[in-house]
């Protein structure tokens, strides 16, 4: 009900700008326009806007008028110790509005493989890349295509290493009695060097059955992560197994263990069973305040814009007489969403884009309409209205505007 009141209310005080025609008819304009100065109309309508936000301020909190707040008794001990519970809903709401800014920066995932090279990377020789009867080195080389945009970069949302796992006949078990092994899988943070010790991060240790076949998957998320970082830090991953040798134990086709690897039934394809490395990535765009550094998304009235725009409102409580009832914040930027709607301009999703199209051929058709895309809360230490009034936390919902588009 509060989200339809908002973009009425920001359909109406668009209608009534001097600088826009309508916000969801006819007449909009694809170049930038100069604006009048700001008049005694434009002091009405932030009037206006000031009203309407009082009034949904006292739906939300369920008041027919602001409580009077003389015959409280909070002591001050309460009021500290309500400032502080005001204070951790504040970070708390800070914190759900910055995952949610980053859930709708991330675009769709893409899918790579990458199978082991055979090889050590360049910086290795192949001496210094050992393997023995219960280790094996797997050197995977990453190759990434370029972000679609300057302002985004690529980051990691899933790896998976796969591994082959062959079955052993009781019969043949070397050490195990009851097959089971332990496999352990490090990232090597170093270059291998014969002779010593090469340090390396544990990534996971498990136990797993060597009587049956199937496939080990481990996430290596954190490891290539810090390759798509530094690449020339990846130094690839090393599997250990303990009671039995690796070979009896997973397939490495494809590696330079191959030949010592029989085959299974299950595929004629060797490089099927090959080990690998499963990564899914994703195209994020740059922090908040790295991206408006490039594209402003605020506007002031007296600008020129008359395109869809979100503009800067700041609403002081004791300038509206809420000083009283409201302790904290003492005020807060709201914003609204003004400003007409060119031919693909802004677009919130596909259906405003169809309408945006469908205006442009038929001018008859409604033009999209310049709205809040996304709000956000806001918490306020105010009285109640009970007798005697005490202090409570409450959550405004969807009352401060953070985004605009059209549709």
């Amino acid at each position: 009900m509060l989200c339809r009141w908002w973009i009425f209310l920001t359909c109406f005080s668009a209608s009534l700008s001097v600088a826009a025609t309508e916000c969801c008819g006819k007449g909009a304009q694809n170049k930038r326009a100069r604006a009048p100065r700001a008049t005694s109309r434009d002091q009405n309508l932030r009037d206006a806007r000031l009203l309407a936000i009082q009034k949904v301020i006292l739906k939300q909190l369920g008041y027919r008028r602001p409580p009077n707040v003389t015959r409280s008794q909070v002591t001050e001990a309460e009021k500290k110790k309500m400032l502080r519970l005001y204070e951790m809903s504040v970070e708390e709401t800070s914190e759900s509005r910055e995952s949610v800014e980053q859930e709708e920066l991330a675009t769709a995932k893409t899918f790579h493989s990458f199978p082991a090279t055979g090889g050590p990377p360049v910086q290795v020789s192949t001496e210094d890349w050992e393997d023995g009867l219960h280790k094996v080195r797997l050197y995977f080389q990453l190759d990434f295509p370029q972000t679609h945009h300057r302002h985004r970069h690529r980051r990691v949302a899933n790896a998976k290493l796969k591994l082959y796992k062959s079955e052993i006949f009781p019969e043949n078990l070397l050490r195990s009695t009851d097959g089971l092994v332990t496999l352990s899988f490090y990232q090597l943070l170093e270059p291998p060097r014969t002779g010593k010790t090469t340090l390396k991060r544990l990534i996971e240790s498990r136990t797993t059955s060597v009587l049956q076949t199937g496939w080990e998957k481990v996430d290596v998320t954190a490891a290539v992560q810090s390759w798509m970082t530094s690449p020339e830090k990846n130094y690839g991953i090393e599997v250990v197994c303990e009671h039995e040798p690796l070979d009896d134990v997973m397939t490495f086709y494809g590696t330079d263990r191959d030949s010592d690897v029989r085959r299974p039934a299950e595929t004629d394809d060797p490089d099927v069973l090959a080990p690998r490395l499963i990564v899914l990535t994703q195209e994020v765009k740059s922090s908040q305040r790295e991206k408006r550094s490039y594209e402003p998304e605020d506007c002031q009235v007296d600008d020129g814009e008359t395109r869809c725009c979100r503009y800067p409102l700041y609403v002081n409580f004791t300038e509206i007489g809420w000083g009283d009832w409201i302790v904290a914040p003492e005020g807060f930027n709201v914003f609204y969403c003004n400003g007409t709607c060119p031919y693909r301009y802004k677009s919130a999703n596909e259906h405003s884009l169809i309408k945006s199209t469908l205006h442009h051929l038929n001018p008859d058709s409604p033009q999209p309409c310049c709205v809040a895309k996304r709000l956000s809360p806001l918490s306020v230490l105010n009285y109640d209205d009970s007798d005697p009034p005490q202090l409570i936390v409450t959550p405004l919902n969807n009352i401060v505007v953070d985004q605009c588009a059209c549709t």
